[in-house]
């Protein structure tokens, strides 16, 4: 029995000596903290978002995730700073597992009254098919600062050329481009998320500059919304009139056509699809093209898939150019007649490229349900058990390495590396955690 003590003896000392020569000749353990880890301890709430990747068949990168925080999620709304505002996010922050490191988020809405939250979240990459990415939301830090990761121009990946969260009446564009629009009448209604604006169908518009996404033939583009509307025969989208330009219509059936065409040709590129839209209640429209000068490569979009073509029109000569200098509008056509829209606009983008079908179908899960892409996983609370440096909730030989490893790359103060509790990081706490392992 004392020749086993003396050899457990033994090992302990040759363990911490092998430790002591690798913190002296600055070896790095490569040990790495279990995904428990807490991001940073200054925040004593976090929960985990796993996202539902299986309907796409591509990995989306820098996507822009809809994070929507309720009363349901009680613990968030308790330990989260009440002063907290869409400009002032304070405790706020998201962080990606994989390295660890802060994401870029853009909050459209933050209600602490009613329990509502709406964040925008650059999440850099979600694997094709996955169901087991995730990020993770901290908050409970009353002492935190504004993060400089709270930035909506680093939301949107630099093909967007303009995002609209429809949610006030001054149309302030979240892309570094500035294209803020000029409100004329729309008024609030609630959206498909957040805050949305309502056209009357006789007078409310939303004008930009006669300059403003003024594509052509040759251009790849991407118009993303949700409309709302118990009419049709009008048109939420326009630079263009019967003779020039584009349009997007909503038919009287509630169908969608979308409409290109050159002034003084007869040929046009024209696609009108099956989906009735005209029912009162939201629609997620997207119409991409990819600069193919061909009926083929204008598609559309409705509720995340590709609705039956009804009718289409293909035959712009070589040389041909839409471009105009019509206004660009939301809710009326640019011409002389202005077939009003009569309804509510939820969420409108434009990119200059045309985005994949995966792109826009999760785009569609995730905007119209958030809880069928992501679950919410239950609060977890900052538990601090000196001796676990891995975060794994068991102490180990794992968390003597990882001590050494910090000690050896004289990382910053852990809390959960100073075994002994002595406000340092040494020597002293891998003979501590081998005792504690023990």
């Amino acid at each position: 029995m004392r020749r086993n003590k003396l050899s457990k003896g033994l090992f302990r000392l040759i363990s911490l000596v092998v430790l002591l020569v690798l913190v002296v000749v600055g070896v790095s353990l490569e040990i790495t903290r279990a995904a428990p880890y807490w991001w940073n301890t200054d925040w004593q709430y976090r929960m985990k978002l796993t996202f539902d990747n299986s309907a796409s068949n591509e990995n989306l990168v820098n996507f822009p995730v809809l994070v929507q925080l309720t009363s349901a999620h009680s613990g968030f709304w308790t330990h989260i700073n009440s002063s907290i505002t869409a400009n002032d996010t304070r405790d706020l922050r998201f962080v990606d597992t994989g390295d660890l490191t802060e994401l870029y988020f853009e909050v459209e809405k933050i209600d602490y009254t009613s329990q509502d939250a709406v964040v925008w979240v650059n999440v850099p990459q979600i694997d094709t098919g996955s169901t087991t990415d995730f990020i993770y939301v901290y908050y409970g830090n009353a002492a935190a600062a504004q993060s400089a990761y709270h930035s909506a121009s680093d939301v949107w990946d630099s093909n967007y050329l303009m995002v609209q969260h429809m949610n006030n009446e001054y149309f302030n564009d979240s892309t570094v481009n500035n294209n803020d629009g000029t409100n004329d009448g729309t008024s609030y209604v609630v959206g498909q998320m957040g805050e949305a604006r309502s056209f009357n169908g006789s007078g409310n518009s939303v004008a930009w500059s006669d300059t403003a996404f003024n594509f052509d033939y040759d251009d790849s583009f991407t118009f993303h919304y949700w409309q709302k509307t118990a009419v049709g025969g009008d048109f939420p989208i326009a630079k263009g009139n019967s003779s020039n330009g584009y349009r997007v219509g909503t038919e009287g059936d509630g169908d969608i056509s979308v409409f290109m065409k050159v002034s003084g040709a007869s040929g046009q590129i024209r696609r009108r699809v099956d989906a009735f839209t005209g029912d009162d209640i939201w629609h997620h429209v997207v119409i991409t093209y990819n600069g193919s000068r061909d009926v083929s490569g204008l598609k559309v979009y409705v509720d995340g898939s590709e609705p039956t073509t009804q009718g289409s029109g293909n035959g712009v000569n070589a040389g041909d150019s839409m471009a105009t200098t019509f206004v660009f509008y939301l809710g009326r056509n640019s011409g002389s007649t202005k077939y009003w829209y009569a309804g509510a606009l939820d969420e409108v983008r434009i990119s200059n490229t045309a985005r994949s079908a995966d792109w826009i179908e999760t785009s569609y899960i995730n905007q119209n349900s958030p809880s069928n892409y992501y679950t919410v996983g239950s609060e977890e609370e900052l538990v601090i058990a000196p001796g676990d440096a891995s975060g794994d909730g068991v102490i180990n030989n794992d968390d003597v390495a990882y001590i050494g490893n910090a000690i050896a790359d004289v990382m910053e103060y852990d809390p959960a590396c100073d075994a002994n509790e002595d406000g340092n990081i040494n020597a002293m706490d891998i003979t501590q955690t081998e005792l504690l392992a023990q």
